[in-house]
């Protein structure tokens, strides 16, 4: 092999190596984890890049917009003394300050002047101090560690530009996620009802602070705990089945129940449903609830309501009829099957002037309804006949 044809082949190989680098770089921005883990294996990926003389050190930083700073969040093999003093460092401050300042790589090949932040001991090295930009907005700065007197490579520095901006995409993803995460738990904490999710186990992974408040609980403090924390065991254990029938079957589970609390029975109306993955794989049981005692008790006034009407109209000697803005019969007392022979399950639901002979009546019996059927569709009582 000729010295060029050597030459082309390392080009390829490098240039191969290093595409890889970047296929496994934007692959990170599709895993569900938080922005930290995400940064955390992109660095290390740049940092094991092959055909590079990158040393196996490093940090990401990012960039504080209000404060002008860089603040560090993830790092490999980074000197202890520097995971203190570099924990922020001001734009323009130092080569990674300098380098967000600019929005340039800034390259050096030992430690120099441009090294304001230093500490006994330091060894000597050279740097690629690459900012993290979003078209012209810095979203923070990565730094690589190099051997001294290694001189700048251009072929690194375009791959150095694009790993960063995959890792401009990491970051602007994560933090719209992120964003997005925030809004759904202010719904859910501003809900009414009681909420929380659970694994396959069973094991609480989260819930609203008004499930934890009824626990005597923060709702931080409840991931990883089982119902028999809070419950007595048959209680417990009747959950547990509950949520690994809910997980088998996929079907939910929908009903009202009794409880008492501090001394007083409340009715609550309680749900659960299986929690299912982007792939449609069954991953825990999500469970809500809340206290229906105010509508039970309302329903059952309306109810002793409408028994107490019903009774009171059909000991009336009148006929009495109610019909709706479809002028459909929605009531129709005992006096008015005597009156008219027609039984109320007969006639209820249908239009009134169905039953009435063509003629006269019937229109009267229209403009009647008409007058005295509110707009808005609730029910009147309409006395025709006496």
């Amino acid at each position: 092999m000729s010295e060029e044809q050597y030459n082309d082949w390392e080009k390829a190989a490098r240039e191969s190596g290093l595409h890889l680098v970047l296929v496994l770089l934007l692959q990170i921005q599709l895993t569900n984890r938080s922005l930290r883990d995400c940064l955390k294996d992109a660095l290390v990926i740049t940092l094991t890049a092959p055909f590079s003389a990158l040393l196996p050190s490093g940090a990401i930083f990012l960039a504080n917009r209000e404060t002008r700073e860089l603040e560090l969040l993830v790092e490999r093999n980074l000197a202890d003394p520097l995971k203190t003093l570099c924990k922020k460092v001001p734009y323009g401050k130092c080569l990674c300050g300098r380098a967000a300042e600019r929005g340039e790589i800034i390259h050096v090949d030992h430690v120099d002047e441009q090294h304001e932040i230093v500490f006994d001991g330091i060894k000597p090295h050279g740097h690629y101090n690459v900012p993290i930009l979003s078209g012209e907005q810095v979203l923070g700065v990565m730094v690589l560690y190099l051997p001294e007197g290694h001189a700048r490579d251009e072929e690194e520095v375009r791959f150095l530009e694009a790993a960063a901006l995959v890792m401009a995409g990491i970051i602007e993803r994560k933090r719209f996620e992120e964003q997005q995460e925030s809004h759904y738990q202010s719904l859910i904490e501003n809900l009414p009802q009681r909420l929380f999710y659970k694994d396959r186990e069973s094991r609480y992974v989260s819930c609203n602070h008004l499930y934890a408040k009824d626990l005597g609980i923060q709702s931080g403090d409840i991931s990883g705990s089982l119902d028999s924390d809070f419950y007595p065991q048959e209680e417990a254990d009747q959950f547990v089945r509950e949520d690994q029938h809910v997980m088998q079957t996929g079907l939910t589970l929908e009903e009202d129940v009794k409880r008492t609390y501090q001394g007083r029975e409340s009715s609550y109306h309680r749900l659960k449903a299986p929690l299912k993955d982007d792939e449609g794989n069954v991953i825990g049981v999500f469970g809500m609830y809340w206290d229906n005692s105010q509508e039970k008790r309302s329903q059952a006034a309306l109810k002793e309501s409408e028994e107490k009407f019903a009774a009171m109209a059909n000991s009336a000697q009148d006929a009495i009829v109610m019909v709706n803005q479809n002028e459909e019969v929605i009531f129709w007392n005992m006096a008015s099957e005597s009156m008219f022979g027609f039984q109320v399950e007969d006639i209820v639901g249908q239009r009134l002037d169905d039953w009435i002979e063509p003629g006269a009546s019937r229109d009267e019996f229209a403009r009647l309804v008409a007058e005295m059927t509110p707009p808005a569709g609730s029910a009147r009582p309409v006395r025709p006949w006496s």
